[in-house]
């Protein structure tokens, strides 16, 4: 097997916030779901920040999390060089 800890250890961490963010999704009580919903998008905001998910991981959790989601959240790479 040729892949590396770091590697591997990265995988894990977003997988790990993907099945969190699918128990959010999935639970009953609306106000705890938004609750921790909001809480796991800012992890994963700060996770992609410090380069331990990708922007595509990043954009996976927001769209199972997109219940929770401002609607003028989304910034783009683009946009964000612009200023």
């Amino acid at each position: 097997m040729s892949s590396n800890l770091a590697s591997a250890l990265r995988q894990r961490q977003f997988q790990s916030l993907a099945s969190d963010a699918e128990l959010i999704r999935g639970w009953q009580d609306a106000s705890q779901r938004t609750a921790q919903a909001e809480l796991l998008i800012r992890e994963a905001m700060y996770r992609f920040a410090i380069g331990r998910i990708t922007y595509a991981e990043q954009t996976e959790i927001f769209t199972i999390l997109n219940f929770a989601m401002p609607s003028d959240s989304y910034i783009s790479p683009d946009s964000r060089e612009a200023h």
